[in-house]
């Protein structure tokens, strides 16, 4: 049988790992920012590079 106090170990156990979903959450939105604007980034950069060859 398990006592009270062991289960509620169990919960708080439990809570710990959704914050550090949430963390991780966190960061892959960060990073997935950072993607998009390096992205956009690149793209604006070749673009002019591209304009200032033709002319």
């Amino acid at each position: 049988m398990l006592k009270d106090d062991e289960i509620e170990d169990v919960e708080d156990i439990e809570v710990d790992m959704s914050s550090l979903n949430l963390k991780v959450n966190h960061t892959k939105q960060i990073y997935n920012y950072v993607k998009a604007n390096l992205i956009t980034f690149i793209l604006l950069l070749s673009i002019s590079f591209l304009r200032k060859r033709k002319s």
